[in-house]
């Protein structure tokens, strides 16, 4: 019975990964407004908090990130989204101010300034 969720899972997981395309985010580095690191509310005492230091982007890896990071769909994003760490921050585009994240595990998020949320996912990250 485990091993038909786990087939299931990973069928899933495939599937929305080979049908999502690599969606290039067209911004620069001098866009970035913000970065900062964060740790996810409630987890400040988390045994992996100690491993956040070590996790930090700059803005040359933010543009890559999403340049190469891939959409997808919210059900498949929460599988793969769960780590304490995470680095967040904001674009200024002409159409307003875009906030986004990225967490330890390459999971990413946009929210754009008509509220619309989009998911990323890159599975190199040491290729940043």
């Amino acid at each position: 019975m485990m091993n038909k969720r786990i087939i299931y899972l990973l069928s899933i997981l495939t599937a929305t990964f080979a049908a999502s395309p690599c969606v290039a985010i067209d911004f620069r580095e001098d866009q970035i407004q913000s970065i900062s690191k964060s740790i996810k509310k409630g987890h400040e005492n988390d045994p992996e908090v100690t491993a956040c230091s070590s996790f930090s982007l700059n803005k040359r890896q933010v543009v890559v990130y999403f340049k190469r990071a891939r959409v997808v769909q919210g059900f498949a994003f929460h599988d793969l989204d769960w780590s304490v760490c995470s680095v967040d921050g904001a674009i200024k585009k002409r159409a307003g101010l875009i906030k986004w994240q990225i967490n330890a595990l390459c999971s990413g998020v946009i929210e754009w300034p008509n509220g619309k949320t989009q998911f990323f996912y890159y599975d190199n990250c040491d290729r940043m």
